[in-house]
């Protein structure tokens, strides 16, 4: 594309990473107070978010090697598909040894969802545009990171259950792999979709 114009792949990227943002939001801002109203004490409830970030740092740069080698796209669905399946569970855990188990596994793929985002843009826009197009994409995800964790907010006040709030991001990832699903789709058919 010139460098006036956004190439359709990364319009597709800006719209998965606003709808990922919702449930990555969701769990990033939900899980201390989720913990503590499953019986753990405050000091416990936050090591699970903490635990979460820092197998975060290692799903970045785990990603970011794997994005390099079989793709963006491909790795950005790898690394949303397991996000999604893993963070509806969380309003049905009890216990602290649970909520590590499972931050761990979580914590490493909503991480990777996001530097294989990135990748995306790097892989689907020339040099000249390629600062704008990732701030464009970061800002549609930090959108829908914003709106998660108000979603999550707001449909607790609702029900005074956690338990629909991390439906609907579940739904909203769900969401993230079909679009994804599609692009990847239709850059197989017309290669030039992705970059056009």
């Amino acid at each position: 594309p010139g460098t006036g114009s956004m190439s359709a792949g990364v319009r597709w990227i800006a719209a998965v990473a606003l709808t990922s943002g919702v449930f990555i939001g969701t769990g990033l801002v939900h899980v201390v107070p989720l913990a503590q109203d499953a019986g753990i004490a405050p000091e416990a409830a936050a090591s699970v978010l903490s635990l979460m970030t820092v197998a975060g740092i290692v799903g970045r740069l785990s990603f970011g090697r794997i994005g390099d080698a079989i793709g963006g796209v491909r790795a950005y669905l790898i690394s949303l598909l397991l996000a999604t399946a893993l963070i509806g569970w969380f309003p049905h855990l009890a216990g602290l040894t649970a909520f590590y188990a499972l931050a761990v596994p979580y914590g490493f793929s909503y991480a990777a969802t996001m530097t294989c985002m990135m990748v995306c843009v790097r892989e689907m826009t020339p040099p000249q545009r390629r600062a704008l197009d990732t701030a464009i994409v970061s800002l549609f995800g930090w959108a829908g990171l914003g709106l998660g964790g108000w979603q999550a907010g707001a449909t607790y006040d609702l029900t005074g259950s956690y338990t629909p709030a991390f439906t609907i991001a579940v739904a909203a990832g769900a969401l993230s792999v079909a679009l994804l699903a599609g692009l990847w789709r239709a850059a197989a058919r017309h290669p030039r979709v992705a970059t056009a």
